[in-house]
């Protein structure tokens, strides 16, 4: 990452996160066992796994305005979506 990376939003300073889908025991009881995932949809296309409690994400964060930009970093799920390896 450059020294210094801007929000395409605000313009203010981005910060490095690693993003990923946790779930605590409360929740997992309260929700059933099932997976959480976090899709995406193109305006021209249908709904994309993006991330599962199993993939997570590099990501960059304002700490201003809160956008958080991700990506995922196995190669494999990078290819599902079409991305470069």
């Amino acid at each position: 990452m450059p020294d210094a990376c801007h929000c395409p939003i605000c313009q203010e300073l981005l910060v490095e996160v690693e993003a990923g889908l946790n779930r605590d025991i409360a929740n997992a009881i309260l929700t059933g066992f099932g997976s959480s995932e976090l899709q995406i949809r193109l305006p021209d296309g249908g709904w994309k796994t993006y991330m599962t409690p199993e993939r997570d994400a590099n990501g960059l964060l304002c700490t201003s305005c809160g956008s958080l930009t991700l990506a995922p970093t196995v190669p494999e799920h990078r290819q599902s979506l079409g991305l470069d390896p």
